[in-house]
């Protein structure tokens, strides 16, 4: 009985149309194809996307590679952002305090065999009065002769 009223209120209002109609097969097609298209979509942009990061990440950067891009950037940040003068005393510039200014990204501290290195660079004046910059760089496989941790704060 609860049926059939049911089958009247619809009719009454135009749905009995749809109540026939049902799910057909073109339409299962139709959007299987579509999320196919879509799928295809995804793993398309995820693999471009994947390799496009692998060939930012590898560089293929040396030591020396670090520590001129170290020493390059510190002369940078001290003629950009450093206000006071050196005197005869040795400055300490950090990657981290590199990267905070846009000097540096994470990628320019990781070699091509994906070893990551902790740096820093002393900031002196040499015997000719003119400033110079060491770099000394830390990694799993290489330490810079000379580095110092405790100047990071390890």
């Amino acid at each position: 009985m609860i049926i059939c009223a049911q089958y009247f209120i619809m009719k009454e209002h135009g749905m009995s149309d749809f109540m026939h109609s049902g799910f057909g097969l073109r339409r299962l097609f139709l959007y299987s194809s579509l999320l196919f298209i879509a799928l295809l979509f995804t793993v398309y942009n995820t693999k471009s996307l994947t390799n496009e990061f692998k060939e930012k990440n590898s560089k293929g950067l040396t030591y020396s590679d670090i520590e001129l891009s170290l020493q390059e950037a510190t002369v940078s940040y001290l003629n950009k952002y450093y206000k006071e003068e050196i005197g005869g005393g040795t400055i300490t510039v950090t990657s981290s305090n590199l990267i905070n200014y846009h000097l540096l990204t994470e990628n320019d501290l990781v070699t091509a065999q994906n070893d990551y290195c902790e740096e820093y660079g002393l900031v002196h004046r040499n015997t000719s009065n003119e400033i110079e910059v060491q770099p000394f760089i830390h990694c799993y496989s290489y330490e810079t002769e000379g580095y110092q941790g405790w100047r990071l704060g390890v």
